[in-house]
């Protein structure tokens, strides 16, 4: 009997020691599968020309939105200013390696970063374009506002002026950024359709404001005659409006800009700038992460360009609701 009994509970602890090997091994292939499930979390590098201004940081939160409303692993990345595409050729490569699965990317210059991009696509790796393009088709989609048509749309500011001649100067920002170019071009067309419009200057400036407003002020030093000025971004916007508070011209100058701030807002507001054309940032970031994860999810998109929203504030429009809203949006920090 004794015999019997000590079988018996050498079979039960045989027994339990099984049991506990089935629930170690359970236990170790479940953290297994919730490792291999963040593993397989999509992976969406963004690369930015910048990071520190209004605009960007409107993209930000609408990359942001969306990474958390698709589940996605993102990183948003950009360079020290927008003249500095060898940083973003950096960070298109460091995104290789580290096994991006779609890089979004907002080019600084339309051609210096064409190598690291043939690389990103050698390695199976979608691109989708944001804001600035770059000289290949060799890329999956374009998500921006229509630069061409935001260009004829600072030009009906312009011939919204009753003046009898318009002399005007242009201040664009790099000579080599896609979207600069596209506004200008659009611009120039449109406003020289207009008899009295003659372009006086154009001249580049770095895409920040110090060099916007030296620029500026030696162009109204040298063109007096200038009663337009027309810029294209952000900065520059800042830089040209300081310019015409300083030379005191804001009843001389009409200055059509792009962007906003809280600045440019109060520029607008007390008459150194006239009018904004506004994009939406915010849309711009959230459908460039939309559609990265629908390509890495069907590796295939029907449209190969999506165009944003363009908003011509001016001071007589811009405390109507809507505008205010975009003036001044709400967005996620």
């Amino acid at each position: 009997m004794n015999e019997t009994m000590r079988v018996k509970k050498m079979q039960n602890k045989k027994i339990s020691i099984v049991l506990s090997v089935i629930l170690l091994l359970s236990a170790v292939l479940s953290g297994c599968e919730q490792v291999t499930q963040v593993q397989q979390k999509p992976y969406i590098a963004v690369v930015a020309k910048a990071t520190e201004s209004r605009f960007w940081k409107s993209v930000a939160s609408g990359v942001s939105t969306a990474a958390t409303e698709y589940g996605v692993k993102v990183t948003f990345e950009g360079a020290r200013n927008e003249e500095d595409y060898a940083t973003q050729n950096d960070l298109i490569m460091k995104a290789v390696e580290n096994r991006a699965q779609a890089i979004v990317f907002s080019a600084i210059d339309a051609n210096k970063s064409l190598e690291a991009i043939q690389e990103a696509r050698k390695a199976g790796i979608h691109v989708v374009i944001i804001d600035s393009g770059i000289n290949t088709e060799d890329i999956d989609l374009e998500i921006s506002t229509d630069n061409y048509a935001a260009g004829e749309m600072a030009a009906d500011a312009v011939l919204a002026n009753k003046a009898q001649e318009l002399k005007i100067g242009i201040v664009n920002f790099d000579i080599n950024s896609a979207n600069g170019r596209q506004r200008e071009e659009g611009f120039k067309n449109k406003v020289l359709q207009d008899k009295r419009a003659e372009i006086v200057d154009i001249i580049n400036v770095e895409s920040n404001i110090s060099s916007g407003n030296k620029g500026t002020k030696r162009m109204i030093e040298e063109h007096p005659e200038i009663n337009v000025i027309a810029t294209f971004n952000e900065w520059t916007s800042l830089g040209v409006g300081y310019a015409v508070e300083e030379k005191e011209m804001l009843e001389d100058i009409q200055v059509v800009g792009f962007d906003s701030n809280v600045i440019l807002a109060d520029m607008l507001e007390r008459g150194s700038v006239d009018a904004l054309i506004l994009q939406n940032p915010f849309s711009i970031g959230y459908l460039g992460i939309e559609n990265a994860y629908k390509l890495i999810k069907n590796n295939k998109q029907s449209e190969t360009v999506i165009f944003t929203d363009t908003t011509l504030i001016t001071r007589e429009n811009m405390f109507d609701e809507n505008n205010q809203k975009i003036l001044f949006p709400i967005e996620n920090e």
